[in-house]
């Protein structure tokens, strides 16, 4: 909820605007408790979610499909985006990119 001025924050706009939204996240640690805190945050406020999709980190201790699995229990569509596209994704990750080939007409 970053702060536009003393009273607002961006938040109110999408409150505002009515438009269903994507949240995006990472799959660091801690990620799970910040994307199901600001799903909360939104589901409250009446902002529709379209999905949520998960950005691999780089390096991180906690891998795409476990964050994908655990972020998919409270909420739906889950994508997780693998951050390679040269990395053979599996799991989540690899149904994720069959998903976004027949849509986009990948490789």
């Amino acid at each position: 909820m970053v702060p536009l001025d003393a009273e607002r924050t961006i938040l109110d706009v999408m409150m505002a605007l009515q438009l269903p939204l994507i949240l995006v996240a990472g799959s660091y640690l801690g990620t799970i408790s910040h994307t199901l805190t600001a799903l909360d945050a939104l589901y409250r406020r009446g902002v529709r979610v379209m999905a949520t999709i998960v950005s691999e980190t780089p390096g991180s201790a906690v891998t795409l499909d476990d964050t994908v699995a655990a972020i998919g229990r409270y909420a739906d569509p889950v994508i997780g985006l693998p951050r390679s596209p040269k990395e053979q994704p599996t799991g989540h990750a690899a149904r994720t990119a069959s998903a976004l080939d027949r849509i986009f007409g990948g490789p």
